[in-house]
């Protein structure tokens, strides 16, 4: 399906969206810049929150529970 690009900007003004790119499965145009304005904003916040934890008592205090899989045979190997 054809989006057109005023299409994708109305869009992404309309609901608020600070990114809004234009691509295509069929030929993976637009995928890479997508992906590397993803991962840019990413580590950006990653870097933002790595500063706020380190002056913060959260870091010192995060537990996690990997608990066990009651998932039986049949379950395993089904969709959903």
């Amino acid at each position: 399906m054809l989006v057109t690009k005023e299409c994708v900007e109305n869009f992404a003004k309309t609901h608020g969206c600070e990114y809004a790119f234009i691509t295509s499965a069929k030929t993976g145009q637009g995928i890479p810049e997508a992906l590397a304005a993803i991962a840019s904003r990413l580590i950006a916040e990653n870097c933002q929150n790595q500063t706020d934890f380190e002056s913060s008592w959260f870091e010192d205090n995060i537990n996690v529970n990997q608990g066990t899989s009651n998932l039986t045979q049949a379950h395993k190997s089904s969709c959903c």
